[in-house]
């Protein structure tokens, strides 16, 4: 009679599926985070001029930031971005929690986009000037995935 030797220990299908969903939010996570957290940081040393700046195009998407006053809505934005940052890039943050701020961040950057007539076309292709703020789609997607994630 033959024995039957067992199979080395091989990672289930699930384990596997569990892994590349730990890389994936992984890499997700770093990006936009280290790309958010160097926004909010840069942001944090601006001018007054700058901040005012952003409050225009903020105010754009959302026009209850045209009520504060242009330092106040710089340091809130830089502090917010700065936060979110250190969020997206700390591993014991639920993904889903990462993901739900990724989201409503990306979100009101995509309002600027579809609110102000001069950063698309008819069709919603970016023109020249919105090409950058359309690239924001790009945050949009990775805070969706993040909240679709498991844990």
């Amino acid at each position: 009679m033959e024995t039957v030797q067992p199979k080395p220990n091989r990672p289930t299908t699930e384990q596997k599926d569990t892994t590349m969903s730990k890389f994936s939010n992984a890499a997700l996570r770093l990006t936009a985070g280290a790309l958010i957290l160097d926004a909010g940081v840069k942001k944090l040393k601006a001018d007054e001029g700058t901040y005012a700046f952003l409050q225009q195009m903020a105010a754009t998407g959302v026009p209850a930031v045209s009520k504060l006053d242009a330092a106040t809505f710089g340091k809130l934005i830089s502090g917010a971005e700065t936060a979110l940052g250190a969020t997206l890039l700390t591993p014991f943050i639920p993904a889903r929690l990462a993901g739900a701020g990724l989201t409503a961040f990306a979100a009101n950057l995509m309002t600027m986009y579809f609110r102000n007539p001069d950063m698309h076309d008819a069709t919603f292709r970016p023109t020249q000037d919105g090409q950058q703020l359309a690239n924001n789609i790009v945050l949009l997607g990775a805070g969706l995935a993040l909240l679709g994630s498991k844990k």
